[in-house]
């Protein structure tokens, strides 16, 4: 007796991905890919971000040292052209600091600038609040242009897309101290 296979079992089971199989792992490693290059944006932002404010805090405890090592005042403000103060609360074009010992938080001829920070870059924006576009600090390290009623200065530093990652605040009271906060700790919006 002779026996036929029935059709299709003498072949071999074939292996391989179906169309729909490979769609769906495509689609899932698209969602991952995408997840993975906003951590990476958020990341990099976050970066710049914390390189400004400790920059800005840097160049804020100098002025401080500097005027009690020369028994000046020394001032910090926002500059566009890296010498001059324009009385901005914006510090977004850059700072200076420079000796000052009249504490008018002008640069006058011959006017000492110590240190200059160019413009911030990538569309970040650095804000002071209380309508403050210049810190004095007196040769005893103290914030000499604060008034006592106002109890500190918040530099506030923002990526392009404000979040609550992207975004860290330098406080500075009159008594010279600094700390960074991130948004919504403190005074830090």
């Amino acid at each position: 007796m002779v026996l036929y296979p029935r059709s299709g079992a003498s072949q071999s089971k074939l292996s391989g991905f179906t169309l729909v199989e490979m769609m769906i792992v495509l689609t899932i490693a698209g969602i991952l890919g995408a997840m993975a290059v906003s951590a990476y944006h958020t990341s990099i932002y976050k970066n710049h971000i914390l390189a400004e404010t400790d920059q800005l805090q840097t160049d804020l405890a100098y002025a401080s040292m500097e005027a009690v090592r020369t028994g000046l005042s020394v001032t910090i403000c926002a500059s566009s052209d890296g010498t001059t103060c324009n009385g901005s609360t914006s510090w977004t074009s850059g700072w200076i600091v420079f000796d000052d010992p009249t504490a008018t938080q002008q640069t006058v001829t011959g006017t000492v600038i110590r240190r200059y920070q160019s413009a911030l870059v990538d569309g970040d924006t650095l804000e002071a609040d209380n309508s403050i576009g210049a810190v004095t600090f007196n040769r005893g390290g103290y914030v000499s242009s604060i008034a006592t009623t106002i109890p500190q200065v918040t530099f506030t530093d923002h990526a392009p897309t404000p979040s609550s990652g992207t975004t860290l605040c330098l406080a500075v009271s009159f008594l010279g101290q600094m700390s960074i906060e991130s948004a919504g700790q403190g005074n830090c919006l």
